[in-house]
């Protein structure tokens, strides 16, 4: 299948949702797939964070790995491939949520910044999924907090003007098979 090649400017789609909903798995399934995906950016820096003597991690110092956050994002969205769809593993609207969830105060740069991208209006969010939650290294959330997460990235988004698409609580192929269809009908 591939990339979906477009006469328009390049396209940035992002798939948030709490921690736990299948967004990675189904990132790794367009990927397969040949398209072109985005990691998650603070998976990989809570791994490269535990390594550090003095870590910037998100139970630890939000603030500086907001700021982390914020840069790799940075670089992902400049990373771009041109004419084509492009899937990201979060947005920068997911750093402001975990800030307000954190009890943190949002600077201006993370509204700045996203001021300054092309993500999509139309964002793909994966609800909380209580039956594929699982704990791990990055992920030590409670589900209770992940259904907060969930409602706070919801909250955020819409604040920011972007419109969500729920995606079903179905197999990875199905997601999939949904958001061909929804990407269809943007292309008309």
């Amino acid at each position: 299948m591939g990339d979906i090649k477009t006469d328009l400017p390049t396209r940035r789609w992002v798939i948030t949702g709490g921690p736990g909903t299948g967004k990675s798995t189904l990132l790794a399934y367009l990927k397969k797939r040949g398209f072109t995906v985005f990691e998650e950016v603070s998976r990989r820096l809570i791994q490269e964070q535990q390594t550090q003597p003095n870590p910037a991690l998100p139970w630890g110092n939000l603030p500086r790995f907001a700021e982390l956050c914020l840069e790799q994002m940075k670089l992902q969205h400049t990373d771009a491939q041109p004419h084509c769809a492009n899937f990201y593993d979060r947005g920068i609207p997911d750093i402001i949520a975990y800030l307000r969830n954190g009890g943190e105060v949002v600077p201006p740069i993370y509204k700045q910044v996203l001021q300054e991208t092309s993500y999509e209006k139309w964002v793909f969010f994966a609800p909380p999924w209580p039956q594929i939650y699982v704990n791990d290294l990055e992920r030590p959330q409670k589900y209770d907090e992940s259904l907060r997460i969930s409602d706070l990235l919801r909250e955020t988004y819409e604040e920011l003007g972007f419109q969500l698409i729920t995606l079903p609580k179905t197999s990875c192929e199905e997601r999939f098979a949904f958001m061909m269809e929804k990407l269809a009908a943007f292309k008309s």
